[in-house]
């Protein structure tokens, strides 16, 4: 598992992360894509480790 930040498709910004993919039904209600990414540069989850 990885960590992916989810990003709006019509905007291009940032909606959050999550550590693994989300299936593609919850991306298209979303309208939404992910990236892979990493953990360690995420600010969200880097408040959530302190």
């Amino acid at each position: 598992m990885g960590h992916y930040t989810l990003i709006e498709k019509s905007t291009g910004q940032k909606m959050g992360c999550a550590c693994g993919k989300l299936p593609d039904k919850v991306l298209e209600k979303l309208d939404a894509r992910m990236e892979e990414s990493n953990a360690e540069d995420c600010e969200e989850c880097e408040s959530d480790r302190n």
